[in-house]
């Protein structure tokens, strides 16, 4: 794969093609910023492409996934501590006012939802594990898992409006 300007690293483009994906993250007063961020096709951008969901949908899933950054729910990862000479032990730390105001929008958004759609939002969505992986751990097919994953953005869709 040709390398693009300001584009991935040889080693992190060995993981699969990348494209240009436009992002949206919400600033404080709740206004989309919209940047272009180069990245593996996930889930939801290869059912985009493959008309599976509507561009509606999909927009309605860059939301949440942003509001769940931002909310900070994604899972800890352990530290690399070999690397770290002041290892510390963890705090639990106070979240900002954006971050509170983020995880209401993502609860929010999961009760509109309801089950199993809302499980399956917070783990393919918000935490981009794979829908098969979804599917496992929930003891559903994979198809029954992704028309769960139709239906979650469907509603969710309908929930932000969109």
């Amino acid at each position: 794969m040709k390398e693009l300007d300001n584009g991935p690293s040889a080693q992190r483009a060995m993981h699969g093609e990348f494209e240009p994906v436009e992002t949206v993250t919400y600033d404080k007063e709740d206004r989309p910023t919209r940047s272009l961020a180069f990245k593996v096709a996930g889930t939801i951008e290869r059912m985009a492409k493959r008309g599976a969901i509507s561009d509606l949908m999909a927009d309605a899933a860059a939301r949440f996934r942003g509001d769940f950054i931002v909310a900070a729910l994604q899972p800890m990862r352990a530290a690399q501590l070999h690397e770290r000479t002041d290892v510390q032990p963890y705090l639990p730390q106070e979240i900002s006012f954006r971050a509170s105001r983020a995880r209401g929008r993502v609860m929010a958004a999961m009760r509109a939802v309801g089950e199993p759609g809302g499980s399956c939002l917070w783990a393919v969505v918000g935490e981009e594990i794979s829908l098969k992986d979804w599917a496992l751990s929930a003891r559903i097919s994979d198809e029954n898992a992704t028309g769960v994953l139709i239906g979650a953005l469907g509603t969710l869709k309908a929930h932000y409006r969109l």
